[in-house]
């Protein structure tokens, strides 16, 4: 740099970096909104999970297998226990979410 001011090279570079600072700080806030979107679905599943369990588990003993479906899966463990298992798709490219619980007969 002389003594006058900035040469057009200086200022070149530096409007370079500040082009890569830009788009490095663009793709962050990018990645961070997809992943605040993300987040609300699987909080939605979470719910969604926990509500199909709780309805299980307020079923009567007798009726658990009337239970059975696309999303709730109900196996007999013997004569007077049952494994149910809740699970719940919240995004194609992620795995479900799963619950499961043993209920035995009082």
């Amino acid at each position: 740099m002389n003594k006058r001011g900035v040469t057009l090279v200086d200022s070149l570079v530096a409007a370079a970096i500040m082009v890569m600072l830009v788009s490095v700080f663009a793709q962050a806030i990018a990645v961070a909104k997809k992943e605040l979107a993300a987040s609300g679905k699987k909080m939605t599943a979470l719910y969604e999970v926990r509500s199909l369990m709780e309805k299980a588990m307020a079923t009567p003993f007798a009726s658990l297998p009337s239970l059975q479906g696309e999303q709730v899966a109900v196996s007999s463990l013997g004569p007077d226990s049952y494994l149910i298992t809740v699970t719940v798709d919240w995004l194609p490219n992620r795995p479900p979410l799963k619950l499961c619980a043993m209920r035995f007969d009082q």
